[in-house]
């Protein structure tokens, strides 16, 4: 990316060339004549002072990469407060949803144009997989382990999961504190469909999940109620979720909603924020509102790409992956978070942020498909711990997903409707709605205190709105 010319402000100013460090006071070393062994122990310090100089000039010119638009001079000791790291106890959760995360963005990358944009929170398409697969049997349960990730024969993975939902949940301090994540779940079984007791309990026990039940005859209706239980429970980030034509005969809807807001620690000076060119991914130059900011940082290089962390007020944080040229493809296929997250180290960073404001919606039927739950989806899914209706099966995954980041927070909202259908008719391949998506570089919203991802995107045009 082009230096900005910003003005006089020492935020802003271009980057100093590799290696050189401006100081209007330097230190001055003071000599005593007194004994030849004081003048030889002098000299032997500043030779060393002078060779370490070097070794540093040498690190700042390395670190500084091509296309990113940052740039590091000096490495810094690491912060005193460490990266929070999750409890043993979840350690296997969140090993499975960062490879879901990871396996999800991967298969909707190879799907999408590289011009597109991809957005979605892994949180919530967890969730929703996991209220169907708390009903799921035999074929339709190995399915969903395997579409998330989940290994066989791990007796505490439960616990494990309910013990990340409730702690990301109850670190959610409010508004006032900088940062809110809230989420909500809902069953909408289809009048007259018999749902079993065991199963409404664990939605209600595992999930803070309440049904209710709709008439799916009216399928406008229906769609509508629906959504406005979205709306609601996004703050207005995702107006539509469901279709009409998404309303089966039959069965019932399982949805989940999420909403964050994290302001940053240390906000962006609006002043400063200008166009800023951005090539895309066929070469194409444009324009777009790029924030800027030099600061300290947590900054990792890692094979294939470099990493910078950006800190909310609240626990939460936006980890922002910068691929080589070239490499986008297979890092976003191989990026380990986890390993990334425990190799940042403090750096002076001079870091050019596109502005965002994206929307997605979609199904997610065939991404989820190429992750293995294709089991699930056939008519002969066992999934009699939900109901003991006649076939029933998931019909279908909907997926829709908002962001807003500027310079002083960052708003994010998902919603996902998983559709279970009763019915004895083969199932129809959908046709997954178009996505506009458009930048090489992926975002993770991460929460801190588990590691969790709530949110996490490949970013391909950050015009589109």
């Amino acid at each position: 990316m082009d230096t900005p010319t910003f003005g006089t402000d020492s935020r802003s100013m271009p980057p100093r060339p590799p290696g050189t460090h401006h100081n209007p006071h330097p230190p001055r070393t003071r000599l005593t004549p007194q004994h030849p062994n004081r003048r030889r122990t002098a000299a032997r310090l500043i030779a060393l002072a002078a060779f370490a100089g070097v070794l540093a000039a040498a690190a700042g010119s390395a670190a500084l990469g091509r296309g990113f638009g940052l740039a590091m001079d000096r490495r810094i000791s690491p912060p005193a407060k460490p990266v929070p790291k999750p409890p043993q106890v979840m350690d296997q959760a969140l090993a499975a949803q960062h490879a879901f995360t990871r396996r999800a963005l991967a298969a909707m990358s190879e799907k999408a144009d590289a011009k597109q944009n991809i957005f979605f929170s892994p949180w919530s398409i967890a969730t929703a997989l996991d209220m169907a697969r708390a009903g799921s049997r035999r074929e339709a349960l190995a399915a969903l382990r395997e579409t998330l990730s989940y290994p066989d024969g791990v007796g505490s993975l439960e616990s494990q999961l309910d013990a990340m939902r409730s702690t990301v949940l109850a670190s959610a301090t409010g508004a006032d504190a900088g940062f809110i994540f809230t989420q909500a779940n809902r069953m909408w079984p289809s009048k007259g469909l018999t749902i079993r007791g065991e199963y409404a309990a664990t939605l209600r026990d595992r999930f803070a999940a309440d049904s209710a039940a709709i008439d799916f005859t009216n399928k406008a209706e229906a769609a509508d109620t629906i959504n406005a239980w979205v709306n609601t429970n996004t703050r207005g980030m995702i107006p539509t979720l469901v279709t009409s034509d998404a309303i089966p005969d039959q069965g019932l809807i399982l949805t989940n909603a999420v909403y964050f807001l994290g302001t940053w620690d240390t906000p962006f000076n609006k002043e400063v924020t200008r166009p800023q060119p951005f090539t895309l991914a066929d070469g194409t130059r444009v324009e777009v509102p790029t924030m800027f900011r030099h600061d300290d940082f947590q900054y990792a290089q890692f094979p294939g790409g470099r990493a910078v962390k950006l800190r909310y007020t609240g626990p939460a944080s936006a980890v922002l992956v910068l691929p080589d040229e070239g490499k986008l493809e297979k890092v976003t296929k191989t990026f380990d978070l986890a390993k990334v997250n425990a190799s940042l180290w403090q750096a002076d960073v001079q870091l050019w942020l596109p502005k965002l404001d994206l929307q997605t919606r979609s199904s997610i039927a065939e991404t989820l498909e190429a992750l293995g739950m294709s089991p699930a989806m056939r008519p002969d899914a066992d999934f009699t711990g939900i109901t003991p209706a006649g076939p029933t099966f998931i019909a279908d995954v909907i997926h829709a997903a908002a962001i807003k980041m500027d310079e002083t927070k960052t708003e994010a909202a998902a919603a996902t409707a998983l559709v279970v259908e009763v019915t004895s008719a083969p199932v129809q391949p959908r046709k997954p709605i178009e996505m506009r998506f458009d930048r090489p570089y992926l975002l993770y919203i991460v929460h801190e205190p588990t590691g969790a991802v709530l949110f996490a995107g490949r970013i391909s045009d950050p015009r589109i709105k």
